[in-house]
């Protein structure tokens, strides 16, 4: 176990993704982890190492002489000699040679002048299977230094391990490569099974950075995490000629007064150390001359960095926060402006709380919670959601 103190990197090579995360250890009893920078990931993932494979062998067979291959007996040959052979044990080894049984549907061109002989047998080497493993290998390897890079940045200090978790991660040409890459104060671990800490370091990156208790007695808590895009809100606000564009500015009829819209107020921005524990909240308020049908908030977000103040094209909408009420007039504060016209000022809150890949949104009102939203947001490529409401009636 890594004291107090230290960083390590968890990358999880699965099917399709590589998953990166770097923690600090804030405690050792319990076992309880900060996430050190934001994570990250990429499609290099053993899928695409098999499509390196396929591609190699159709062009030593030919396509044509492939395509005459059954799917069943394709299938067959690449679990066997691939998945449970070369996949798994190749090293990088220069002088090895690894024999693949072809299928009988396929020929080999053997450079016979009397034309192409049926060859049952295909030997690959050192210089056909690098080209399949090393593009991909060194993917995962520039994933690692990032991460170790920026782990370096924001705390002067080098991680003292990375660990290589998931099915992809337990290769081993993967293991001497970033092994290779590593300075020699940095430890490399493997993952060889389901072995607990394994299972923890890769139920944190895929569960992202929830609450952990995976065997009786060993349990690792992530106390704070790095938000992988910016969250916030528009709100306007008086006009100041110092600070603000005079384009931007408009007349506000109800408070009279030169206001700009467009502000944005960030809850969480990309790259922050965020605790669980500690629920961002902003006040606003909304002015109405009469008892409001519909209130509605919007929530933003933006994976630029830095998060802009102002709304523009990289500022997306995320999701509608809404409650319907029958708000009691009579009982709001009044605001009352410069021609006398009288409004109601309903004052509200709005808080966020993150949570793993989720974040919810709740309105509270005269210190109760009228409505709430929960988005699950999927950090990779494009932005989507998930949403599911709940109302609490005043």
């Amino acid at each position: 176990m890594l004291p107090k103190g230290d960083y390590f990197v968890v990358c999880d090579a699965g099917g399709g993704t590589v998953d990166l995360i770097s923690y600090e250890i804030t405690s050792l009893n319990p076992t309880v982890v900060r996430e050190a920078i934001k994570g990250d990931g990429e499609l290099c993932g053993g899928v695409f190492l098999d499509e390196g494979f396929l591609n190699l062998i159709k062009k030593k067979v030919t396509p044509a002489a492939w395509a005459m291959v059954p799917k069943e007996e394709a299938a067959n040959m690449l679990n066997c000699d691939w998945e449970n052979g070369i996949k798994q044990r190749y090293e990088g080894q220069e002088t090895r040679t690894w024999n693949v049984r072809l299928p009988p549907e396929c020929q080999v061109q053997n450079g016979s002048r009397h034309g192409v002989k049926r060859k049952r047998n295909l030997m690959l080497g050192h210089g056909d299977l690098h080209q399949v493993f090393d593009p991909i290998a060194k993917k995962i390897g520039k994933l690692i230094q990032k991460q170790i890079d920026g782990v370096i940045a924001v705390s002067g200090k080098t991680p003292k391990t990375v660990i290589l978790v998931g099915g992809f991660g337990r290769s081993r040409y993967i293991h001497n490569h970033v092994k290779s890459m590593l300075d020699n104060s940095i430890t490399l671990l493997q993952s060889s099974g389901t072995k607990p800490w394994t299972a923890i370091c890769r139920g944190a990156t895929l569960q992202g950075l929830a609450h952990l208790s995976l065997n009786p007695g060993l349990t690792i808590s992530v106390q704070s995490r790095i938000p992988r895009a910016s969250y916030g809100t528009l709100y306007r606000q008086d006009y100041d000629p110092k600070i603000h564009d005079p384009s931007r500015k408009y007349w506000c009829k109800d408070e009279q007064q030169w206001q700009v819209s467009g502000n944005i107020e960030w809850f969480l921005t990309q790259g922050m150390d965020v605790s669980s524990k500690k629920p961002v909240r902003h006040e606003y308020y909304r002015l109405f001359s009469s008892v409001p049908e519909e209130i509605t908030e919007s929530i933003y977000v933006t994976t630029t960095w830095p998060a802009p103040k102002m709304e523009d094209s990289n500022v997306k909408k995320l999701c509608d926060v809404k409650w319907n009420k029958t708000v009691d007039f009579e009982t709001l504060p009044r605001f009352t402006n410069s021609l006398g016209k009288v409004f109601g000022k309903l004052n509200f809150t709005v808080e966020m709380v993150c949570a793993g890949a989720s974040i919810d949104f709740t309105i509270i009102y005269d210190g109760k919670r009228v409505c709430s939203k929960n988005v699950e947001v999927d950090f990779e490529g494009d932005l989507t959601k998930k949403e599911s409401d709940s109302g609490v009636e005043i």
